[in-house]
C-alpha cells in the first residue's frame, strides 16, 4: 500500500484513517495529513465535514498534500472539490470509543464460592 508521501496512482489518502478513544476519553486529538493526485490540473479545495471553510485551496494543480491538527469528538469527512463541480474524491476519520471494559472476570460460571 502506498503512503502518503508515495501516492503514485490517483485518488486521495489520510493517515492516520482511525482515532481510537478510551472509555475516559471524550475528544480525539490528532495530527492527520491528508495527500491526493488527480489526473486533469485544474483548481481544486479539500473540506472538512466540522467547517464550512475549505482547509486549504490549490489553483492549476494534479496533486497536494496539508498536515492539520484537529479536536474531534465524531468522525470526520473529508471531500476534495473542484472549484466548477461536484466533488471528486471522499475519505473519513472514523472514530472509535471502547464502551466495554474488556477486563476479564475472576470467577468462573462453574464455581460456587
Amino acid at each position: 500500500m502506498a503512503t502518503v508521501q508515495e501516492l503514485e496512482e490517483f485518488g486521495m489518502l489520510l493517515s492516520p484513517e482511525n482515532c481510537f478513544l478510551t472509555k475516559s476519553q471524550q475528544i480525539c486529538s490528532i495530527d492527520i495529513t491528508a495527500s491526493w493526485r488527480l489526473e486533469s490540473p485544474s483548481d481544486y479545495c479539500l473540506f472538512v465535514s466540522t467547517q464550512t471553510e475549505p482547509l486549504k485551496c490549490w489553483v492549476n494543480q494534479t496533486r497536494g498534500k496539508i498536515t492539520a491538527h484537529f479536536k474531534v469528538n465524531e468522525s470526520v469527512k473529508f471531500t476534495l472539490k473542484a472549484s466548477d463541480g461536484p466533488f471528486i474524491l471522499e475519505k473519513r476519520l472514523t472514530l472509535y470509543r471502547q464502551v466495554k471494559n474488556l477486563r476479564k472476570k475472576r470467577r468462573n460460571p462453574w464455581s460456587f464460592y
